[in-house]
């Protein structure tokens, strides 16, 4: 079984992982800010593509998020 997990920060990037159907394994509070969750999913090299997708979208200016 792996072991490893993928933390995300961002709720928007978590949730769309999680409507492609991405497993998510669990989730805790962030240490330094308090106020926000991490989402942990199982590491794959297909989720990392997806992640890797999301930021070339935000970077071209389709989100309002930063990465």
């Amino acid at each position: 079984m792996n072991n490893k997990y993928y933390p995300v920060f961002s709720k928007n990037l978590a949730e769309r992982l999680f409507s492609a159907g991405f497993f998510l394994s669990h989730t805790d509070w962030n240490k330094n800010r308090r106020n926000m969750k991490v989402y942990y999913f199982a590491e794959t090299p297909e989720l990392r593509a997806a992640v890797e997708a999301y930021r070339t979208e935000v970077r071209n200016g389709k989100h309002k998020e930063r990465v």
